[in-house]
């Protein structure tokens, strides 16, 4: 293979996820914006679609008028420019016009979040564990807080079953995903557990 079918590859591989992403956009959350311009109730914010890839395409589970989990956490680590501007310009109603003034720019950094999850999860799960580990994360790891809040000496506690993200990232998925591991190692908690296969598919292809 030259070096020019290798480019060409390349830049194939870099623009499928796009274009696929973009036709189901087109096709599960467009019309759902278009029906309610035509309700008469037009809606200015974040519709999140939960899907599934099948067979025949893709499915929705779930629409929500929220960023989504574990998806925003390795999204919007990578948008870069002025974010708060962004939705400020969306609330307003002037969406496309800052878009076009401030084009949305995606960094090439890779990123991979495993959720740590407090023991019973997902039945009623254990609580007020003393959270420790935070004032060390290893480099390119940022903790998301989920579950979580202050107890009255100040100190992190568990309050909920999905605990919090730990976000790791690199120049590659392989680095991306060993420094979420770390992470999840360093930050703990009594009764805390994590999936092990998080992006392991998607290192073993690449």
């Amino acid at each position: 293979m030259d070096s020019v079918e290798s480019e060409l590859l390349d830049a194939i591989e870099r623009v499928a996820p796009v274009l696929e992403a973009q036709a189901a956009a087109d096709d599960l959350i467009a019309p759902i914006a278009a029906a309610l311009v035509k309700r008469g109730t037009p809606y200015r914010g974040v519709l999140y679609a939960g899907l599934m890839k099948t067979r025949k395409g893709w499915k929705v589970l779930e629409y929500n008028a929220r960023f989504g989990d574990p998806e925003a956490e390795v999204t919007l680590p990578r948008i870069e420019g002025d974010f708060a501007k962004l939705l400020f310009a969306l609330g307003e109603g002037k969406l496309a016009e800052y878009v076009a003034a401030e084009p949305i720019r995606f960094n090439k950094r890779h990123c991979v979040d495993v959720v740590l999850c407090a023991e019973n999860y997902p039945g009623p799960p254990k609580t007020g564990m003393t959270v420790a580990g935070l004032d060390s994360l290893p480099e390119n790891v940022l903790a998301f807080h989920g579950a979580t809040k202050r107890n009255a000496t100040g100190g992190v506690i568990v309050n909920g079953g999905r605990v919090m993200h730990m976000l790791g990232s690199g120049d590659s998925i392989n680095e991306a995903r060993d420094r979420a591991y770390a992470g999840a190692e360093r930050v703990t908690f009594e009764g805390k557990f994590y999936r092990s296969d998080i992006a392991q598919q998607e290192v073993a292809v690449a």
